[in-house]
């Protein structure tokens, strides 16, 4: 097996300093700052209102879904199903 060629991060750098505007600057970012809150999950509020709520998957949960859309159509799915569940348990 042939080693791989290490990747020359300082040529990537300058690649990717050539797409950045120039006025973006990132010179006082923390990297991973706000990333315990991603893992929490994050409530984006508009006028009181929640409007966006992000969640981490699991990695044999995310495996199943290709994008967000697909796992929004299986919560939906799923809240019909309990819905009628309960409401069948109620008319018992």
């Amino acid at each position: 097996m042939t080693p791989m060629k290490p990747i020359n991060t300082n040529k990537a750098m300058e690649e990717e300093d050539d797409c950045m505007r120039a006025e973006y600057d990132f010179s006082n970012g923390v990297r991973g700052n706000h990333a315990a809150a991603y893992a929490k999950g994050i409530e984006v509020r508009v006028d009181g209102e929640p409007r966006v709520v992000m969640v981490t998957l699991d990695p044999d949960v995310a495996g199943v879904f290709s994008n967000s859309q697909s796992v929004n159509e299986a919560l939906r799915l799923l809240i019909q199903v309990a819905k009628r569940a309960l409401d069948f348990q109620k008319a018992s």
